[in-house]
């Protein structure tokens, strides 16, 4: 049985072409919101052949264009849903063409990644590798709803920062040659981009925290590393932690090893 398609209705058509054409959205979330949507019905746009990726690719410019000149937006989203879990509601494959204005959200930093909305308060556009950050600056991107205090409290002081509002993330500032309840720490990366690095002397390897971290797996979860080599210094972020491996036999501190997935981007 063929799928009914509501585009396929008698709404006016902004734009066509042999592959397509271009509708405003029945329920808009910004001033000029478009729905770019290929003739043929099928739901997915990893289902689209060679053909229709191109002549979709020409509506979603000339559109873009005609917006521009249309509303005179300051920036776009280009979103396509794919499957029920991505928030797809009609099976019929369509490409969203939102218009943005300055002041249109309080917040627009993170854009796409609002479609989870914790990962949207990561200013992620701000991280650069190898740049240096103050703590205060990387508290800024992560948590700017909470307060900051230099050289004291939870973002002032700490190492090992747990993202409270995204369970299994964390943020690790690490300077070389520190020490802490007497113990020396013995951190460094290798040529090859692996991290030896040690808890804070007090952890044990029942610990829940300890846990969290033996089990992390990169693929859900982010690790953020910061570096210094001397206390005072700002901290070079240097990306992504791959848990490797952990000394099962030593603890107060635990050990562990770990790979810095950006090494090669360096």
């Amino acid at each position: 049985m063929k799928c009914k398609s509501p585009f396929l209705d008698e709404r006016d058509r902004i734009f066509e072409n042999s592959i397509g054409f271009v509708i405003y959205d029945s329920y808009p979330v910004n001033k000029g919101h478009c729905l770019i949507i290929p003739h043929r019905i099928y739901p997915d746009y990893f289902d689209s052949n060679a053909e229709e990726i191109k002549g979709l690719n020409e509506l979603l410019f000339k559109t873009k264009k005609f917006l521009k000149d249309q509303f005179d937006p300051d920036g776009f989203n280009v979103g396509i849903n794919c499957g029920q879990s991505a928030g797809q509601t009609v099976m019929h494959m369509h490409i969203h063409l939102i218009p943005r204005y300055k002041g249109d959200v309080e917040q627009p930093a993170g854009g796409v990644r609002g479609v989870i909305p914790l990962m949207q308060k990561y200013s992620m556009s701000e991280l650069t590798l190898k740049k240096l950050y103050s703590r205060e600056e990387v508290h800024r991107i992560f948590s700017p709803d909470t307060n900051f205090t230099p050289g004291a409290g939870y973002w002032g002081i700490q190492g090992v920062i747990s993202l409270s509002d995204r369970k299994g993330d964390y943020i690790f500032f690490v300077t070389y040659g520190s020490s802490q309840a007497k113990h020396e720490f013995d951190e460094a990366i290798t040529s090859e981009g692996v991290l030896s690095w040690q808890s804070q002397p007090s952890k044990k390897l029942s610990d829940k925290s300890i846990q969290e971290l033996i089990h992390h797996n990169e693929k859900n979860n982010n690790i953020f590393l910061f570096l210094r080599h001397r206390k005072g210094d700002d901290y070079q972020y240097l990306g992504l932690l791959k848990y490797l491996s952990h000394d099962n036999l030593r603890e107060k501190p635990v050990y562990f090893q770990w790979q810095l997935i950006d090494w090669n981007l360096r």
